[in-house]
């Protein structure tokens, strides 16, 4: 590895966290909060499913294991779903 390449991975690990909370923080002004916090509530499942697209993750269905995190990927789906469309 170069001097520049690790220069590059330094300078993207001191400036991702900055500019990934900036820009949801300028996302969160524009929308309602009900959006914003689903979003950040979502983000689990959206990882979940990038493991399995990518075969990152293997699940048998059989398997109490895999069971488990299906169900928490619906049930993390359903509430971000959920707190989005209830207006009370």
């Amino acid at each position: 590895m170069t001097i520049t390449i690790f220069l590059k991975i330094m300078g993207l690990a001191f400036l991702e966290p900055v500019i990934d909370q900036n820009l949801y923080f300028m996302g969160a002004k524009l929308t309602s909060a009900g959006f914003a916090t689903a979003l950040v509530n979502i983000l689990p499942a959206v990882t979940f499913v990038l493991a399995l697209l990518l075969r990152m993750e293997k699940v048998r269905l059989r398997s109490l294991h895999s069971q488990a995190k299906i169900a928490g990927t619906v049930l993390t789906v359903a509430g971000a779903v959920l707190m989005v469309l209830y207006h009370g």
